[in-house]
């Protein structure tokens, strides 16, 4: 397919194809960009290919990754990118607790949100930052605030808490809650003002 990007929490390897990943046990989710210009697509790899240049076994380095990228620069300027007017894509990175860039924006996105917050997580830690801003949006701005977790989860540091416990606190200010009751979640995403920002991705 041209000009499309997939961004997403699937695993397609072949260590996830066997009896647990293949058998239909978890529900996973990626995202489909159909009509994002190349330069979307060109500005995420790039991120990632210069964040991650030590990890590569042809050792590529930053020299090369930008003078490849610089190509694909003469390329869009070919494009007519006006179907893209106002859509940004970033590439955060989350390495605790030298870079929080992934939680720092998850955090603004939800301290800056106006009218719902969706959020889909399997696993879940009571964060008091976290939850008190996500209060904050719904007792101070009436913020709509829609979490989706699992009954059951695979990893045992997890299973045995209870979604009524883990999501108390904010169920009593106005949260609203569902649940997975058959599968394992490995999804990850959140939501704000009807998609005016979104991420996807394998962050907990």
């Amino acid at each position: 397919m041209d000009d499309c990007q997939f961004v997403g929490s699937l695993n397609v390897a072949a260590p996830y194809t066997g009896t647990k990943y293949g058998s239909s046990s978890f529900r996973d989710l990626n995202s489909l960009a159909v009509g994002y210009s190349t330069k979307m697509a060109r500005d995420f790899f790039r991120d990632m290919l210069l964040r991650n240049v030590g990890h590569f076994p042809d050792k590529l380095d930053k020299q090369r990754i930008t003078d490849e990228f610089d190509h694909f620069d003469q390329v869009f300027e070919q494009i007519d990118s006006s179907q893209d007017e106002g859509l940004t894509c970033s590439f955060v990175e989350e390495q605790p607790p030298r870079k929080l860039e992934v939680s720092s924006t998850v955090l603004s996105m939800i301290k800056n949100s106006r009218k719902n917050i969706r959020i889909i997580q399997p696993y879940v830690q009571n964060i008091a930052e976290l939850e008190d801003l996500l209060v904050e949006a719904m007792n101070e701005r009436g913020v709509e605030v829609e979490i989706i977790s699992a009954r059951n989860r695979d990893q045992p540091c997890y299973k045995n808490f209870l979604n009524s416990v883990l999501f108390d606190k904010l169920q009593k200010n106005g949260a609203k809650v569902y649940e997975e009751p058959y599968k394992y979640l490995h999804m990850k995403a959140i939501e704000v003002d009807d998609g005016e920002k979104m991420t996807v991705g394998s962050f907990n």
